[in-house]
């Protein structure tokens, strides 16, 4: 309300819920980002993994509005603490409190993604911090994608990275004690546990698109912070523009833009560049870099398109286990695994059910891929299909990451897989 009207009372009463929220006796259940314990970097995160995301836009609100330094220093501890708890799909764990290690197999909450989806771009509206926006693409192309039937039809309200089987009978920390199982099924609607994940699903995409762009305050300026198929429409300096980005982004890492102003118009074109990203080139354009983003500024004419791309290699991320998690580019690679589906609940309308999915062959759930830190690309060969169906994609990946026979495809084109691989090292240089 205040954005929409700038009556200073809604901003205020904003700033006063989240202090009355921080005034509140503790401990009480979900009181992570109280102020005293947000700001204590040794204190553990305890609460329901959903409201301590949510409350983060809380927290960004409460510091943007009353620019107070301790609340400032305290959305710096909530991302620093977050981050111990994120997976390298992008995932928070959770299951349903906030416990444990970013283990492969941790189950995390279809809601929590939904939340911390937004609160991150939330907190890359209000701080800019591009490092930010490596973690929303990563969370929307990975674990978003992960959690879910590529068609649609059902998610499992509670996924992990290495995936075996999803069935209902497999027990979670909440649902341990009273034998009431049922979230890491497969269903559209989950409503035997509780329908709140699957409403929750079908906002995670609008969140990512509807903070794609930005505008950079103080300056005639568009921000590109994170990527995909779209067309902006806007207004910048009181000239109607138009900016179509063409891309088989993720799958992809080369992006077409091509501008329509209304007439001719200066401003400058931000351009987030990934942290994974070791160069890059942009056609049609000169670039400087500032603050992880490059800039391009010059005046933009009806037919003027940039391309830009990115160049990348294999990388590998640490699990607790001891293992690793692949990644290129925006992608986690991970190990397939056939599977059954078993209906266990009909539900109204046809094609829509309730399933346990099943590892097809048993022998796939034991199957092993060393990574080689001695080789480029840790042993793995990059492919790419000559024509890509952006229609199928998380059905059917266009890439993959192949050693000798083998095929690590991404992660959110998949339903069963391992995700966490030994890494074998150069005895000589350990």
């Amino acid at each position: 309300m205040y954005t929409l009207t700038g009556d200073t009372r809604y901003r205020d009463f904003g700033v006063w819920l989240y202090e009355d929220f921080c005034r509140m006796p503790l401990p009480f259940p979900s009181d992570d980002l109280v102020l005293t314990n947000v700001r204590d970097r040794l204190r553990h995160f305890h609460g329901h993994a959903v409201h301590t995301v949510e409350h983060l836009r809380a927290l960004l609100w409460a510091d943007q509005m009353s620019g107070r330094p301790e609340i400032e220093s305290a959305v710096q501890n909530a991302l620093w603490k977050l981050r111990h708890y994120a997976l390298p799909s992008g995932a928070i764990l959770g299951d349903e409190s906030l416990h444990g290690l970013p283990t492969p197999d941790i189950g995390y909450e279809y809601c929590t993604l939904t939340e911390l989806l937004f609160s991150l771009t939330s907190a890359l509206q209000k701080i800019g911090d591009s490092t930010l926006g490596d973690w929303i693409e990563t969370l929307a192309f990975n674990a978003g994608q992960g959690a879910r039937f590529a068609d649609g039809r059902g998610l499992s309200y509670l996924t992990s990275d290495t995936r075996l089987a999803a069935t209902a009978d497999q027990p979670d920390s909440y649902s341990f004690l009273n034998g009431q199982h049922g979230r890491f099924k497969y269903s559209p609607t989950h409503e035997d546990v509780a329908c709140c994940c699957n409403p929750n699903a079908v906002r995670f995409l609008p969140h990512y698109i509807s903070r794609m762009w930005l505008r950079v305050a103080g300056q005639p300026a568009l921000a590109a912070v994170t990527y995909g198929p779209c067309t902006l429409s806007t207004e910048v300096n009181g000239v109607r523009v138009i900016i179509t980005e063409e891309t088989d982004y993720p799958f992809s890492e080369v992006i077409r833009f091509t501008f329509a102003p209304e007439r001719t118009v200066k401003f400058a074109l931000y351009l987030r560049k990934p942290a994974w990203c070791e160069a890059v080139e942009i056609i049609g354009a000169s670039a400087h870099a500032a603050d992880g983003y490059l800039v391009v500024e010059k005046t933009w004419s009806a037919g003027d398109t940039i391309e830009v791309r990115f160049k990348t290699t294999v990388q590998v991320l640490h699990y607790p286990t001891g293992e690793y998690a692949v990644r290129r580019g925006a992608l986690q690679y991970v190990l397939p695994i056939a599977y059954t589906l078993q209906p266990i609940r009909d539900n109204p309308l046809d094609r829509f059910h309730d399933y346990n999915v099943r590892p097809q062959h048993i022998e796939q759930v034991y199957e092993r891929v060393w990574l080689e830190a001695a080789q480029s690309d840790y042993g793995l060969t990059f492919e790419t299909d000559p024509v890509v169906d952006v229609q199928r994609c998380w059905e059917q990946s266009p890439v993959r990451l192949k050693t000798g026979a083998t095929s690590l495809v991404p992660l959110g084109c998949t339903v069963l897989r391992r995700a966490s691989f030994p890494l074998k090292k150069n005895p000589f240089n350990p």
